[in-house]
């Protein structure tokens, strides 16, 4: 939650930035669809629907909803991308991938104004979250 608590409106930016833990990043689905590049990004508007993330080594399923963002970015950085990060080691981006909701455009928040966003996620093998369906 982001609240202007201040006397003048501020411009904000905001967003999830969750890391899943998988055994090759070469080897998951977003969405249904196989990666199969080493350095992954793909960004797509929020439109209502669920975001999934398969690990296809052992069909282990993330579901992500969320609320109050208008983006999604699914991502890896690969070997080459790894060091522009600055926080990872050279081999940590064989362990992970990133499904995430996030608004890229900034907005306005005036004073007294709020501004929530949230995300759920479930795991398992077929998971999705609770009193979600895919549209």
């Amino acid at each position: 939650k982001a609240t202007n608590t201040g006397s003048e409106p501020f411009e904000a930016v905001g967003g999830f930035h969750p890391y899943f833990k998988v055994v090759d990043p070469l080897r998951v689905a977003v969405n249904g669809k196989p990666v199969a590049v080493e350095s992954y990004r793909v960004t797509e508007p929020a439109d209502g629907r669920v975001r999934t993330l398969e690990d296809l080594v052992t069909g282990k399923t993330f579901a992500l909803s969320a609320s109050g963002t208008e983006d999604w970015f699914a991502w890896n950085p690969g070997r080459a991308n790894t060091p522009l990060c600055g926080t990872l080691g050279p081999d940590e981006w064989k362990g992970f991938f990133c499904v995430e909701p996030y608004s890229a455009k900034p907005y306005i928040l005036q004073p007294g104004e709020s501004k929530v966003i949230s995300l759920t996620v479930t795991a398992g093998r077929g998971a999705r979250p609770v009193g979600e369906a895919d549209k």
